[in-house]
């Protein structure tokens, strides 16, 4: 995974000296990795200008080293008014990467695409949307099997019969008379002569969840 693009203000982009420090501080504390200074210092910084671009996008920066990936998203869409297009093609990268680390790929490799339709030659973009790709097939992949294990197993399932549904309803009334040991231990015994009785396996595990807590 390929990480943030970061943008340095000019003096040019400062409306006056005291952004200028204020960024400059803010810049200082993320590479200390002082991040609660540096964005305290970036907001007070907006409060002068708030039609900063740069600010914008290295404030998002440093929620993103935060791991507030939506305020980050936030930022960011406020930093698409650069005019440079290889700056845009920065923003909406970094966007990219705020869904890729949430487990979007499918949103993220918008992203990185437009990313690369500003700047084709940007490889890091090219990497990013490689790898959410990858993923978003694997991720396709695993949910199919997993769909066709579903399904194998209701297939191979058998209904409860009598036997399994009188036990299962012996074990109920033991359980509401909290006595969940026994009603462990009585379906137990009934899947060792009816494997049927697999078909309340969920209660089998709640009612060994019950007993695990009680007991210890």
């Amino acid at each position: 995974m390929k990480h943030l693009i970061w943008i340095f203000l000019s003096f040019t982009l400062l409306c006056g000296q005291s952004i200028s420090e204020r960024v400059q501080q803010a810049n200082e504390h993320v590479e200390k990795g002082e991040l609660n200074e540096a964005l305290k210092l970036y907001e007070s910084a907006l409060e002068i200008d708030k039609t900063n671009a740069t600010i914008w996008y290295n404030l998002g920066n440093a929620y993103f080293k935060a791991e507030n990936f939506a305020k980050a998203r936030e930022c960011y869409t406020e930093a698409l008014n650069f005019k440079e297009p290889n700056e845009l093609a920065d923003v909406n990268f970094n966007i990219g990467n705020t869904y890729f680390y949430e487990s979007k790929p499918d949103t993220a490799i918008q992203y990185y695409k437009r990313s690369l339709e500003l700047n084709d030659q940007d490889l890091d973009a090219k990497y990013n949307l490689e790898l959410a790709r990858a993923i978003l097939k694997e991720k396709a992949k695993k949910g199919q099997q997993e769909q066709q294990q579903n399904q194998d197993q209701k297939k191979n399932e058998k209904p409860p019969s009598e036997f399994a549904k009188q036990k299962f309803k012996e074990a109920m009334e033991l359980a509401d008379k909290g006595m969940f040991r026994e009603a462990l231990d009585l379906l137990n015994r009934a899947k060792q002569t009816d494997p049927t009785v697999s078909a309340f396996q969920k209660t089998i595990k709640n009612l060994e969840d019950i007993v695990r807590i009680i007991e210890s």
